[in-house]
């Protein structure tokens, strides 16, 4: 994120910082360390399992997006006067989304493709801060290691196109074979 969108964002007060309290869009904010979600998902493989800690990230991820991306498109227009030129997308509420995301430290998420009104979406990050902090605190991994972030992707493209989606880490950084995280999402029948 720009200094000068940042600005934007605080001059707008959709970005605030009041009394210890972080807010966007009027929704509350905490940062919290990559590692501690690492960490949490260790914790869940160990009660749950590594199929259902998976999930739950997941599901956290999602839950995060699909809730703050309704407050995006509801504000679409007000947000029109902090993107006017959306190029990228041609929605100012999926470049919102893209520029949190970036703010709270998720990595600069590209669109790769979006074929049949969002049927199937390809979508990827060279700057996972799963896949990165992974690397730096535990070594290379034999599996995709972004639950938590291919839930928050998946949570937008849930309330944008209004479908559910599967969603599939097709590569991640962590495992050392690829420079990117690429993920995968295709429409539910």
């Amino acid at each position: 994120m720009s200094i000068d969108l940042l600005s934007k964002f605080i001059a707008t007060k959709i970005l605030r910082m009041e009394n210890g309290n972080l807010t966007i869009l009027d929704r509350s904010m905490i940062i919290i360390p990559v590692e501690v979600l690492i960490k949490h998902h260790e914790n869940l493989v160990e009660k749950v399992g590594k199929e259902d800690a998976d999930e739950l990230l997941f599901e956290a991820g999602k839950f995060e997006t699909v809730t703050g991306s309704v407050r995006y498109l509801k504000r679409r227009e007000e947000l029109r006067s902090v993107f006017p030129n959306v190029s990228k997308t041609g929605d100012p509420s999926i470049e919102m989304g893209r520029e949190t995301l970036k703010f709270m430290g998720k990595g600069d998420i590209l669109i790769k493709e979006v074929i049949n009104k969002g049927e199937k979406i390809i979508l990827s990050t060279e700057n996972s801060p799963f896949a990165l902090e992974y690397i730096k605190t535990r070594g290379k991994s034999n599996e995709p290691v972004c639950h938590y972030l291919m839930g928050v992707m998946c949570g937008v493209q849930e309330a944008y196109y209004n479908m559910k989606y599967k969603a599939t880490e097709l590569s991640c950084k962590a495992t050392g074979k690829s420079h990117e995280c690429i993920f995968e999402f295709i429409k539910k029948d």
